[in-house]
Parts: C-alpha cells; structure tokens; sequence
C-alpha cells in the first residue's frame, strides 16, 4: 500500500475511499501476493480522468505481463484501429484483411443477432468486435510470419516437454505437416467434389468424404514411407 501512497486510508472503511483508491488497494492487495500473471477487468471503469490516468501509470509500471478484459465498445474500435494499421505497416492489401474476415460473416451476424435480442446493441457490437479482432489478429501473424519461423518458435517453446518423453523436433514435424497439407487436403476436396458433381452427387456428403478420406490416407501413407526411406529420426 506504501507504494501507491494508501498507507493513510489502511483503517478506513470501503464506502469512504474513492473509485480510484478502491482500484489502487485491489491492484496492491493481488500484487502482494507475487502472481506470475495480472488479469484485470476493466480496471478504469467508472472512474474519472485524473484516476484513469492515475491507474494507467500503474499498469504501465507493472512488472507482470498483464490480461485485459474490455467492456468499453470505444477502446474495442480503437484496437481494431490499431490490427488495421498494422496491416497497412505490413503492407498487406485491404482485400486480403476483408477475405479473412469474409468465412465468418455469416457466424459473425448470428452472434451479433443473438446479442441484440438478448441484451443490446452496443454489446452486440462488443462481442462481435472482439471475434473480429481475435481473427485479424491471428490471421495477420499468419500472413506476416513464414510458417518456418512459427515451427521453430513452437519447437523452442516446447524444449522442455523432453523431460517426460516428447521430442520437440516430432511434434513440430508433425505441425508443419498439418500446415502443409491444409491446402493439399482442400485441392482434393475441391477436386472430389468437381467429380461428384458430374455424376449428380454433390450434395451426398458421403460421396464426397470417402473419397477425400481415402485419398488423405493414402497421401499420408506415401508421406510416411519417404520419411522412413529417408531414415529421418530427429
């Protein structure tokens, strides 16, 4: 409490101290038990300038990495701002950031929808915002970072899992496999699916997913047998 200058109120009741005071001793009190991680939920909520600001400086002095939780639609636009501007730093085409959103309208307007009739508007947008950032988000460290360098940071993240018996080199072949063949597996569908429609099938979902089944299989099986022709072992 010393550190935030709360020493004199230590003996006053909850209902005299201000909103600001109220924050400052709930951000002392968790500090003092040295957590490794701070989660805050709307820390300036309902406070006035000079407290925000005053709350601000300490989450910026923070030693701990520190989790936000954000109810204000405002400061959700400006970080949606933000994921926007950083496209443009990356040099990425505003109809690249529109195709990532584009899969999802659909699930994006249900959500939104349903939070409009079950509570309001503005949480509505809330909600939907931070799907939309939470997307962009991900999408744009995708786009901007080669899967290589993703492996590698997964593999040294994981260093320590070799203690109980997991090779980090595996488990990261076996990601950037995935990663690979994500757009094989879709070409092949897309392939399966053409052919089916010429036989009047395309709407079967069986008619399309064996094929597609049997052929990841086999493609898998093949890949096996040239890693183990290869005599790889990491």
């Amino acid at each position: 409490m010393s550190r935030y200058d709360l020493l004199p109120f230590r003996k006053h009741a909850s209902h005299h101290l201000s909103g600001g005071q109220k924050q400052l001793i709930a951000i002392s009190g968790v500090l003092a038990m040295e957590p490794t991680y701070v989660v805050m939920d709307e820390p300036t909520t309902l406070l006035d300038l000079r407290n925000k600001r005053r709350i601000a400086e300490v989450i910026d002095s923070l030693e701990q990495p520190a989790l936000f939780l954000i109810h204000d639609i405002w400061i959700i636009g400006a970080v949606l701002s933000g994921i926007v501007w950083l496209y443009v730093l990356a040099k990425i085409p505003g109809r690249i950031l529109i195709a990532q959103i584009r899969p999802a309208f659909w699930i994006f307007l249900v959500v939104f929808l349903f939070q409009l009739f079950t509570r309001d508007a503005v949480f509505a947008g809330l909600v939907v915002s931070r799907f939309v950032a939470l997307l962009l988000l991900a999408s744009l460290v995708t786009l901007s970072t080669p899967a290589s360098s993703m492996i590698e940071a997964v593999e040294g993240s994981i260093g320590g899992l070799r203690r109980i018996g997991i090779n980090p080199a595996k488990v990261s072949l076996g990601l950037s496999l995935a990663l690979r063949f994500i757009p094989v597996v879709a070409k092949i569908t897309a392939e399966v699916r053409e052919a089916q429609r010429a036989r009047g099938l395309e709407r079967s979902v069986i008619a399309v997913a064996l094929p597609v089944i049997i052929r990841t299989l086999k493609m898998a099986d093949d890949v096996a047998n040239a890693i183990d022709a290869r005599a790889y072992d990491p």
